[in-house]
C-alpha cells in the first residue's frame, strides 16, 4: 500500500512521516542522521564509557511503516555508565613510570608519570608525564595508548658541573643525568674544606629539580707542622714565622750570629725549607734542619812581653779560654789569671778581651823567724816601698845608726848593679830583710847590742849581711 497526495487531477506518491524522534538531553548519546520520513535512519552513539542495556554502544533506528503507520524500528533509551574496565598493564622498573590503572573503565582517563629525573620525548620536546584513556574497542576495553616504554623515556639532564681548571682536583665519572655521578679526587697534600681528598657527587632529583648531591669546592693546600717542631736550640737558626707553610711554599731558616752551615765559609748561613705533600691530605718537611756550626775567633798569639801561659790559643763561639801570668808576674789587680769568651760583635767573632800583659812583681823574700823581723810583700810592684819592722826589743844598726825599721823598693832588674840571669823586666828587692840582729834581754830590759852590717849584691837582691 502507498501514500499519495492528489493535486490538479494528478496523483504525485509522497513519504509518510515518521513520528518525532525524541532525543534525550541527558541521555548519554549522540544521534546523526535524517529524522524524518519512512525510509530515513537515525544512528545514535552513547558516550565514551556509557552502554546501552544490551551492551552496545550504537543504536540504529529506521522510520518504517508498521500496520499501514510509519514507525521507529527500534525504542531509543538511555546510555547507562558501562562496568567494564581496562586490564591494568604491566609496567617494568625500568621503564620508570608510575600509574594506578586498576580502576579504570571505558571513558576513564589516567596518568602515567615519569619518575623524578626522567621524562618521556614526544617529538623534539620531553615531557614528565602522559595520558591515557580507556576506550572500548571491537567490543573489548584497552588503554587508548601504550605506556611509557624504556624505549622512549630519557633521564633529565643535570645542570651543568662546573670543573674549576685552578681547584686542585681532578674528576671522573659522568657528568650528565639523573643518577650519574662524578668523583673528584684532590691532589696530594690538599684537602677539602672537610679535610676530606675525595668528593662524590650525584646528580639527584630534590624538590621537583634535578641537583647535584654536593657541592664541588675547591681543594685547599695543607699545612706542614711547625717549624717549631723540628727546630731546637741546638740548630742555632732563626726564622719568622709568618704563620702556617702549606704544600707548595717554604720558609727561609738563617744561622744565629757567629754560627754558618760550613766551617770553611763563613758566609753559608741560609738554607730554605720546603713544604710538600705526605699521603692523600697532609703535608710534611720536604728536607730536615742542618745544624749551624760556631765560627772560630780569632787565633791568639803570644810574644814573650806577655808572660803568659796558656793551654789553648784557639776556640769556637761560646768557648771559654784562660790567660795565666808566668810565676812573679801579674794582671793589674794582683791576679794571676784571666778568663775571656769568644762572642759575637754583630759582624764577627771576636774575644772579650784583648790578650793582657802580665808585669813584674817581687816575689816575697825569705825572712827566718830568727831575723825578728817582719814586713808584708805579698803584692810588691815595681816601685813600690815596703817597710821592715824590728820585732821589739831589736833594732838594725845601718851606717852608725840604729833603727827599728827599713824601707825597701822592689825595683826593675835594669837599674841593679848586678842581675845575673833574670829577665831584663823582671822586678827585684832593693835591699834583703834586716838579717839576724844582736839580741837584748827584754826581762831585763838590757840595751840590745846593735848588729854592723854591710851591703852586697847576691843574685839581684841587694841584701845586707850581718858581721859578727
Amino acid at each position: 500500500m502507498s501514500f499519495y497526495f492528489r493535486r490538479l487531477g494528478i496523483d504525485f506518491p509522497q513519504a509518510l512521516p515518521c513520528p518525532d524522534l525524541i532525543i534525550d538531553p541527558t541521555g548519554n548519546y549522540n544521534c546523526t542522521g535524517i529524522s524524518g520520513t519512512v525510509g530515513d535512519s537515525v544512528t545514535c552513539s552513547c558516550y565514551l564509557g556509557y552502554m546501552y542495556s544490551d551492551n552496545s554502544n550504537i543504536r540504529v533506528l529506521d522510520c518504517t511503516l508498521m500496520t499501514d503507520s510509519p514507525v521507529w524500528s527500534n525504542r531509543l533509551a538511555s546510555c547507562g555508565r558501562t562496568t567494564e574496565i581496562c586490564s591494568p598493564p604491566t609496567i617494568p622498573t625500568e621503564n620508570h613510570v608510575t600509574g594506578n590503572v586498576s580502576g579504570a573503565i571505558v571513558g576513564d582517563v589516567i596518568l602515567y608519570v615519569c619518575d623524578p629525573g626522567y621524562a618521556v620525548q614526544a617529538g623534539n620536546a620531553y615531557v614528565t608525564s602522559v595520558s591515557v584513556e580507556c576506550v572500548s574497542a571491537n567490543n573489548t576495553h584497552e588503554l587508548e595508548t601504550t605506556t611509557p616504554s624504556s624505549e622512549n623515556s630519557s633521564r633529565l639532564p643535570c645542570p651543568e658541573l662546573i670543573i674549576n681548571e685552578t681547584g686542585n682536583y681532578n674528576c671522573t665519572g659522568t657528568n650528565g643525568t639523573v643518577g650519574d655521578l662524578v668523583m673528584c679526587t684532590c691532589y696530594p697534600g690538599y684537602a677539602f674544606n672537610d679535610s676530606s681528598n675525595i668528593r662524590v657527587v650525584n646528580c639527584t632529583w630534590m624538590t621537583g629539580n634535578l641537583v647535584w648531591s654536593n657541592q664541588l669546592t675547591s681543594c685547599e693546600p695543607q699545612p706542614c707542622p711547625n717549624i717549631s717542631t723540628v727546630v731546637t736550640p741546638d740548630h742555632h737558626v732563626t726564622y719568622e714565622d709568618s704563620g702556617p707553610v702549606t704544600v707548595g711554599q717554604n720558609i727561609t731558616v738563617r744561622c744565629e750570629g757567629g754560627y754558618a752551615l760550613s766551617a770553611e765559609n763563613h758566609t753559608d748561613t741560609v738554607q730554605t725549607l720546603e713544604c710538600g705533600a705526605n699521603g692523600p691530605s697532609s703535608a710534611a718537611w720536604c728536607s730536615v734542619v742542618t745544624p749551624c756550626i760556631a765560627l772560630p775567633c780569632p787565633l791568639i798569639e803570644l810574644t814573650s812581653a806577655n808572660h803568659l801561659v796558656m793551654a789553648n790559643h784557639s776556640g769556637f763561639l761560646g768557648d771559654r779560654i784562660t790567660f795565666e801570668c808566668e810565676a812573679n808576674y801579674t794582671l793589674p789587680g794582683f791576679v794571676t789569671t784571666l778568663e775571656v769568651n769568644c762572642s759575637w760583635d754583630g759582624l764577627s767573632t771576636s774575644w772579650s778581651q784583648p790578650v793582657p800583659t802580665c808585669v813584674a812583681i817581687c816575689a816575697p823574700p825569705m825572712s827566718p823567724k830568727e831575723n825578728h823581723v817582719t814586713g808584708n810583700v805579698s803584692r810588691a810592684l815595681v816601685g813600690d816601698i815596703i817597710l821592715y819592722v824590728c820585732d821589739p826589743g831589736y833594732v838594725v844598726q845601718t851606717g852608725g845608726v840604729y833603727a827599728t825599721s827599713v824601707p825597701v823598693e822592689c825595683v826593675s832588674v835594669n837599674s841593679t848593679p848586678s842581675s845575673g840571669d833574670l829577665p831584663s823586666d823582671s822586678a827585684v828587692w832593693e835591699s834583703a830583710p834586716p838579717m839576724l840582729p844582736m839580741s837584748s834581754n827584754h826581762h831585763f830590759e838590757l840595751e840590745p847590742r846593735p848588729c854592723e852590717r854591710q851591703l852586697e849584691y847576691v843574685k839581684g837582691w841587694r841584701s845586707s849581711r850581718r858581721l859578727l
